[in-house]
């Protein structure tokens, strides 16, 4: 048995247990995930500073979990964050935590290297001299021609149904998710929306429907697009060059040929069936754990 300062680990057969203030916890025991543990519109420590007595245990489980993992040497990060305590609480069993435990181990990883690789080369002076070569040519039409590329990529992605074709994202989709998955769905569509910047000649105009302010996927929708950073000159998704509605993308392309794509359809879609008139609706979902097939039920409504 292994002795910590303020808790105690038991080693039986088939449970692993931990004695915390003279309570025993299963740590492989599945628990229920209270509703409000699951907003993501709220600070997480506003939602930890108004914890349930039964979620309060749990935090103090996870906490003396936490430090027994570090006293003996596991792959887990050094410390952890308000978010990273709530997300733990979202766990519905020690193998989510440990899934969890290592993720977060490897992104210190990660940031560890990156911070060393930088001090390295700050210490280290430069072999070769700096020089350019054509820096007046560079000064007088670099920058000219890119903000004049930049202005016009902008004005094409905000002229929706006039130069620019439509792409909807049906993001109705989220009580099918959980929060990792929208987490992913908004990483994934800003990465989208930043390669068709670059489409030519003529970039989609892209449009997000069923997206209401005050949800998760909302704010996390915000967090990918970085209308909160300090840099930004966005300073909501309603300044973005894209279309935000609340509405169902059948109320807002109504009375238009929609054509909605999914992975489970019967046939791929081939190049020469665009049609520039129609409407194409993409499935605003990331179906990572769910094994349904919710896209092809829509396309074959729609």
């Amino acid at each position: 048995m292994a002795v910590l300062s303020w808790c105690s680990t038991v080693l039986s057969r088939s449970t692993l247990k931990i004695i915390f203030n003279g309570k025993r916890y299963l740590r492989d025991s599945r628990v229920t995930i209270a509703p409000y543990l699951l907003n993501r519109t709220k600070p997480p420590e506003d939602i930890l500073n108004n914890l349930t007595s039964e979620d309060a245990a749990r935090l103090d489980l996870i906490r003396a979990e936490h430090n027994m993992f570090i006293a003996s040497g596991k792959a887990v990060p050094p410390s952890l964050s308000a978010g990273d305590y709530l997300e733990l609480l979202c766990c519905p069993s020690v193998s989510a935590r440990n899934r969890y435990y290592l993720f977060r181990f490897k992104v210190f990883q990660r940031r560890e290297a990156k911070r060393l690789e930088q001090l390295s080369k700050a210490t280290t002076k430069p072999t070769t001299e700096l020089t350019q070569k054509n820096q007046i040519l560079r000064m007088i039409r670099s920058h000219p021609i890119r903000a004049h590329q930049d202005d016009w990529v902008v004005a094409e992605l905000r002229t929706a149904d006039e130069s620019a074709q439509t792409l909807v994202f049906d993001c109705s989709h989220e009580n099918e998710m959980r929060l990792v998955d929208q987490k992913n769905l908004a990483k994934q569509l800003a990465m989208a929306f930043s390669r068709n910047r670059e489409m030519r000649p003529f970039p989609f105009h892209f449009m997000f429907t069923s997206l209401s302010p005050g949800t998760n996927q909302y704010h996390f929708f915000e967090q990918a697009f970085g209308v909160h950073e300090s840099m930004s000159k966005y300073k909501s998704l309603d300044d973005c060059p894209f279309t935000v509605k609340s509405e169902h993308f059948t109320k807002v392309v109504s009375g238009r040929r929609v054509v909605y794509l999914s992975p489970n359809a019967p046939r791929a879609f081939d190049s020469g069936e665009f049609d520039h008139d129609a409407v194409y609706v993409v499935g605003g979902i990331v179906d990572k754990a769910i094994r349904r097939p919710v896209t092809h039920a829509w396309a074959r409504r729609s």
